[in-house]
């Protein structure tokens, strides 16, 4: 019964493009874009995103832009690749505010 709901969970998961938080897949540094997001904002989400792609141990950063605030979000392998993300963010040119929601990945 457990193993049926188990599969049952990771096959809606799948069904709602949620697998690739669940194994730290993705597409590299993707600026996450919305219906709401300006040119600008767009604009801005590139440049983070173009800033994340010279480390490769950031590869899974998505970012998306309100204004001139960013928010990072995926899955890294340590602490230290968060808060480097979070300082590499926060130098890009028009960024006032980076919400940091990336997760890291202890192996636990």
């Amino acid at each position: 019964m457990l193993r049926q709901t188990i599969h049952t969970i990771l096959a809606l998961l799948m069904l709602t493009g949620c697998s690739a938080m669940l194994v730290g897949g993705g597409t590299s540094n993707v600026p996450q874009s919305t219906p709401t997001m300006s040119s600008q904002e767009r604009a801005l989400a590139d440049r983070v995103a173009q800033a994340l792609a010279g480390n490769s141990s950031l590869s899974n950063i998505k970012v998306s832009a309100d204004g001139s605030a960013v928010t990072l979000s995926g899955m890294v392998s340590s602490f230290a690749d968060r808060d480097r993300a979070l300082r590499i963010a926060k130098d890009v040119k028009g960024v006032s505010r980076v919400d940091n929601q990336i997760a890291v990945n202890t192996g636990g």
